[in-house]
């Protein structure tokens, strides 16, 4: 059986954080049973017959389990202070016991995990995902995190909520007209906006197009995500919102510390530039 390492009451964990980690990053978690639920006492059970029945792969031969339990942890995080809470189902497992050379058994007995799953936030940002912008306003944050959480579960169902996501961001933190298309809040944005952000953009708008827009013929020219799943372009996707909030914060700095220019200096920053556009 693949091995897990079981959770300790009192422990440290090394677990990825659902509030502050990156992906790919860990952060150590305090580990504290709060609840446990134990089959103690029931009659052994053949682990090769138990995982027949319970389709499960692994080398089972001669094992017996003496019993099952669920355990459920608060894991808090060393680095926010942020709490989350894990389920553990584990059971104990014994070699059925053999004579020694010296005639005495042996007590092999020792804990399988089955199962370990963050519950508390009910579904954390996968891996796979990078965590929203700290730009990322709040109202939009909540559409992120709602399409990373059905990301393992449907691709499509993500995508386009991703495009919701910028919808969202459109409408309600940028001068775009709210009660525009998304098409037109960006063409209006392309005035402003470097082209690479308006690009992105498009591509949020095109490939993250919902089923109810698959009939328009340019769609298929790109192969959206819709009809192929394509796990890396949804992926993309979260970057580019992402890089999209970080561009639009770092705006709003450049322009707030621009603003506490002495005016002599921004008269002169307006005639340098002047100068090179009649050039």
């Amino acid at each position: 059986m693949e091995e897990i390492e079981p959770f300790v009451d009192g422990r440290e964990r090394s677990l990825r954080c659902p509030f502050c980690c990156k992906p790919g990053s860990t952060t150590s978690h305090y580990m504290k049973r709060i609840f446990n639920t134990s089959s103690q006492g029931i009659k052994k059970v053949s682990l090769t017959d138990w995982s027949k029945k319970n389709n499960f792969k692994g080398d089972s031969n001669n094992q017996q389990i003496l019993n099952r339990s669920v355990e459920f942890y608060s894991a808090t995080c060393n680095n926010c202070g942020s709490e989350s809470i894990y389920v553990e189902n584990k059971m104990m497992v014994e070699d059925v016991p053999t004579p020694t050379q010296a005639g005495i058994s042996v007590n092999t007995a020792r804990n399988v995990i089955l199962l370990q799953k963050c519950i508390y936030p009910e579904s954390p940002i996968p891996d796979i995902l990078p965590v929203p912008s700290e730009s990322m306003p709040e109202d939009v944050k909540k559409i992120y995190n709602e399409a990373a959480s059905v990301f393992n579960k449907s691709l499509r169902a993500s995508g386009t909520l991703i495009r919701i996501t910028l919808e969202t961001l459109l409408k309600n933190h940028t001068e775009a007209d709210a009660n525009s298309s998304l098409n037109i809040m960006i063409g209006q944005l392309s005035r402003t906006m470097p082209s690479f952000i308006t690009e992105m953009m498009d591509n949020i708008r095109v490939f993250g197009n919902s089923n109810a827009h698959a009939h328009e013929n340019e769609l298929d020219r790109y192969r959206q995500i819709n009809e192929t799943e394509n796990k890396e372009q949804v992926i993309e996707l979260f970057t580019f919102v992402n890089l999209i909030c970080d561009q639009m914060g770092l705006l709003a700095k450049s322009h707030e510390m621009y603003e506490r220019i002495p005016d002599t200096k921004k008269n002169q920053i307006s005639k340098r530039n002047k100068k090179f556009k009649k050039e």
